[in-house]
Formats: C-alpha cells, sequence, structure tokens
C-alpha cells in the first residue's frame, strides 16, 4: 500500500502477495485490497474482498458486524491487532462498499468496542479507527445528513429537530426530551424521517 500511495506500480510485489493471499493476515489482506482499489484492479480486489469475508460475522441481534480473526498466535504482533485489521477493513468498504449494512455494521462494533467509550488499545488503533470512521462518514455521505427528528411526548409534539450537515454537532439530543418525560413517568417517543445517521446523536 505504501508504494501504491507513493505512485510506484511494483508487479512481482502484487504478484506475490496475491499468489500468498491466503497465508497473510487479515489485516494485509485489508491493506493489500486498499491498494489494489487504488491500481483499479477490479478482478483481484473482489477476490480479496471474498477472502475477507470469510471471516466477517453479521450479529443480527446487535446490528454488528466484525471479523473473526482468530490470529493464529500472532495477536500481540502489530499486523495481529485486532482493531488496526477492522480499521483497514472499514476503510476498504469506504472506498468500495460505503453505503452497505456491513460497514455501518462495522461502525457501531467498533464504537461499541471502546474502551471507557473513549479508545480503543493504544493510540496507534484508536488513531487509525477514527481515520477509517472519517473515511466512511465521507464516503457514505453521513457528514451530509438532511432529517427531521419529532420527539412525542404522552402523542403530543414535544421537540421537532432538523438535523443537516450545518448543525449535525450542535443540535440538542431528542433524547433528552425522552428522558425527561420517562422520568415523568409519561411515554416518550422519537419520531425520525429523512436522510442521516442517528446513532451520534439522539443517544
Amino acid at each position: 500500500m505504501i508504494l501504491t500511495d507513493a505512485g510506484i506500480k511494483n508487479d512481482d510485489m502484487k504478484f506475490l502477495l496475491y499468489r500468498d493471499r491466503t497465508k497473510i493476515s487479515v489485516y494485509a489482506k485489508a491493506m493489500f485490497g486498499i491498494a489494489l482499489q487504488r491500481q483499479n484492479d477490479a478482478d483481484k480486489l473482489r477476490m480479496i474482498m471474498r477472502n475477507i469475508e470469510q471471516f466477517l460475522v453479521q450479529d443480527d441481534e446487535n446490528q454488528t458486524a466484525y471479523l473473526n480473526l482468530g490470529n493464529n498466535g500472532y495477536w500481540w504482533r502489530w499486523y495481529g491487532s485486532e482493531f488496526e485489521a477492522h480499521a483497514y477493513y472499514l476503510k476498504l468498504l469506504a472506498a468500495t462498499d460505503p453505503k452497505s449494512e456491513k460497514a455501518s455494521r462495522l461502525v457501531k462494533y467498533l464504537l461499541n468496542n471502546r474502551k471507557h467509550s473513549t479508545y480503543w488499545n493504544s493510540t496507534r488503533d484508536t488513531a487509525l479507527c477514527i481515520e477509517a470512521m472519517a473515511d466512511y462518514i465521507r464516503a457514505s455521505g453521513e457528514d451530509k445528513p438532511e432529517m427531521v427528528v419529532e420527539a412525542l411526548i404522552d402523542g403530543e409534539p414535544a421537540k421537532v429537530e432538523k438535523i443537516n450537515k450545518d448543525n449535525i454537532f450542535s443540535f440538542e439530543p431528542v433524547a433528552k426530551v425522552i428522558n425527561r418525560a420517562v422520568a415523568d413517568a409519561i411515554g416518550g417517543l422519537a419520531s425520525i424521517s429523512g436522510r442521516g445517521n442517528t446513532r451520534g446523536g439522539l443517544a
């Protein structure tokens, strides 16, 4: 991937990596996939994606997706890092299939597995996870939401919030209104319409 970033094409290296793709880690497969995508090598990229997806687990109950790495005894090495592998897979999905269900589920899995809700295992994997999520947000269009969220308390409208790219980080979470309703033993319900994702805003 570094050679690709530098604009250097090395067909011998590509041949060796592709030939031995079943012997390299999932982390390395994801990095190789990104390089293939940048070189527009669609046939090899499809095969690498299939190789990676053999490790993909879809958790319908939690609406998450993750890679069951196994790691074969090299979990302590950088190329065995669980979260760095997930981050590079997310970067690959952001480049190839950003609006897929597995991409959004992978983001949710990463968010759910932070330590103390602020970081992952190290500054390195935390930086990669944040970078991958930024790639996903841009590619999927989640940085430009267009939605209306209406909070109903006891069947009556209590708050209507329009969320767009201008106030995505500043709007008042509707969950605060609902939480107040619950505290008063009154039913609260949020109705959502439009385009975007409410993972971070309503909670």
